[in-house]
């Protein structure tokens, strides 16, 4: 479930299981009031909840050396594009930000492809971005800068580079 002040969450589910219940409610949103608003984040918590039931973690899997595959609880990686990820379970993944220069999503899907790995430890690659020749170069991530709070998330073009350090 997406984590909410007050003990207000989106949902929960079963990890590797069959249950889930989704959980919004303009007690926690008075903007969920709004059907235009709620129908959304009622899709992308329907697909991530079920995600859990299906094995899938917020940061999506591990493969390990011996084959078998942790499942990853890392939320708001920007290399993982999918409903899983906090980032996208509300707005979806997207191609656009709107003119305040704020991301606006689109698809709701889980990951389609394992995405470059990302090391903050000297190893981000910026000219390359996260997405070299894998996917739709339009699709953009968001990512939190070192010092920023949660809210403010930035938009980055997948293909392209990606100056980290803003």
């Amino acid at each position: 479930s997406r984590p909410r002040a007050a003990g207000c969450s989106s949902g929960n589910a079963e990890l590797i299981g069959n249950d889930l219940i989704v959980t919004l409610s303009a007690d926690c949103n008075p903007a969920n009031a709004d059907p235009a608003v709620l129908m959304p984040k009622q899709l992308g918590s329907i697909m991530h909840e079920t995600g859990h039931n299906l094995g899938l973690g917020h940061g999506g899997t591990i493969l390990q050396p011996d084959g078998t595959f942790l499942i990853d609880n890392t939320g708001y990686k920007p290399n993982h594009l999918s409903v899983m990820n906090y980032a996208f379970q509300f707005p979806g993944v997207g191609t656009t930000v709107d003119a305040t220069g704020r991301y606006v999503g689109g698809a709701y899907d889980f990951c389609r492809a394992q995405l470059v790995d990302l090391n903050e430890n000297g190893g981000l690659d910026e000219p390359t971005g996260i997405i070299p020749g894998l996917w739709d170069l339009a699709l953009m991530t968001r990512y939190v800068c070192p010092g920023a709070t949660r809210a403010t998330l930035t938009a980055a073009v997948g293909g392209q580079p990606i100056n980290w350090g803003l």
